[in-house]
């Protein structure tokens, strides 16, 4: 059954489209809407990531109504050192707001939603201050939150590891509780699906993986002159743990063999002064204005990444255009493409450097093409938008 009336519960206002979280929300709420439900968005508008209100609302036709709660969020030493004189994860204190607490209670005694729909953890804290609802409450799972600083600590020095092993503590506590409040868990892919309902066995978990159109995504074939694309924002330290990897130990590692390729590197925040840089083998590029160009002018999208959890909708976009993606066992969770066949997975030096000088095989030219096709394929037949969303949306 449709639900009629929907509200979408927001960190951050999901415009533009820069990051998986924005292309998820956005997948959700325009589904909905094109099946018929009337969706509302509140959301943050933080420091962080702001966003002029007149171009979101022009950008998200989609939304019936969107309520706008400013808030700031900068990350400060003062903050992450004062924390620890509360029992409050670090990352949900930094986005508490009275004033979205008190619009949210307003909208469920106003409004009759059928259903609310809290995007990712981080807000559903408003639960632990809100009165019981007759409405039904959803949590949409991006991650599993408290493993990816569990898995950040483990490669982090002494005191950075202990702050974060904190962190994740308190973050598995958050979690834990939010979801005994929710009526129901949306987790993205089927291993955190199993994850969660392994710590949450009395609660409702189920797979929805985030929705891709296909369609939207324009395919191109090979060039003949391999290069590589990175792409991400140098915030998440996942993305820094993987791009630092790359830079010190696999190019280095095909220079020495005489095999490396051309890697162009782009994403937002990225420091200035490692655009300056000439002696690291990587073409730095800084915040680019149209990720899809960037990544369908190379054959090959790499995602090294050694920890966090969900799933990583660079990769299934870069499989939508066609491209090569090589990354490793964490990247690819919850994704359920076959090495050599829709992706190229490697978690060493060696298994990478082996991929780069396979490049010069003319036999292996032809193994690409054929997976080429067959990863914009797998997209088109497992990720289209309302047949996900249709699949858990039964009352």
């Amino acid at each position: 059954m449709l639900p009629k009336k929907v509200l979408q519960v927001c960190k951050k206002v999901p415009f533009p489209l820069k990051d998986g979280e924005s292309i998820a929300v956005r997948a959700i709420a325009k589904s909905l809407h094109e099946l018929g439900s009337q969706v509302t968005l509140l959301t943050l508008n933080t420091s962080k990531h702001f966003v002029e209100e007149k171009s979101a609302v022009e950008g998200m036709p989609y939304y019936e109504v969107i309520h706008f709660v400013p808030q700031g969020n900068k990350i400060t030493l003062w903050g992450a050192f004062s924390n620890l004189l509360s029992s409050e994860p670090f990352h949900i204190s930094r986005f508490c707001n009275a004033k979205f607490e008190k619009i949210y209670a307003q909208l469920l005694d106003n409004e009759g939603f059928d259903l609310v729909i809290f995007e990712s953890i981080t807000m559903a804290y408003v639960l632990e201050k809100s009165k019981p609802t007759a409405t039904r409450i959803v949590l949409r799972s991006h991650n599993v939150e408290h493993q990816i600083w569990e898995r950040i600590a483990e490669n982090s020095g002494f005191f950075k590891k202990n702050y974060l092993l904190l962190q994740a503590k308190r973050l598995k506590k958050f979690e834990l509780d939010i979801w005994e409040k929710v009526n129901e868990i949306w987790a993205i892919s089927d291993i955190d699906c199993g994850n969660i309902s392994k710590m949450v066995p009395r609660k409702a978990v189920k797979s929805l993986a985030i929705g891709l159109d296909a369609g939207e995504f324009e395919a191109r074939e090979l060039s003949s002159i391999p290069s590589a694309s990175f792409i991400g924002n140098m915030e998440w330290m996942p993305n820094l743990e993987g791009l630092e990897w790359l830079e010190k130990e696999v190019n280095p590692a095909a220079l020495k063999a005489n095999i490396a390729i051309p890697i162009h590197v782009a994403g937002r925040n990225m420091p200035s002064s490692w655009l300056r840089e000439k002696d690291t083998g990587l073409i730095y590029e800084g915040e680019i204005e149209d990720a899809k160009a960037f990544v369908l002018g190379h054959n090959i999208t790499l995602v090294p990444l050694f920890s966090g959890s969900g799933i990583r909708t660079k990769i299934l976009e870069a499989m939508a255009m066609g491209r090569i993606v090589l990354t490793t066992t964490i990247g690819v969770e919850g994704i359920p493409a076959d090495h050599r066949r829709e992706i190229w997975i490697g978690d060493t030096v060696e298994s990478w450097v082996d991929f780069m000088t396979s490049l010069k095989e003319p036999t292996f030219q032809e193994d690409l093409k054929k997976m080429s096709a067959n990863a914009r394929k797998f997209v088109v037949e497992n990720y289209d938008p309302k047949v996900i969303l249709s699949k858990v949306l039964s009352f």
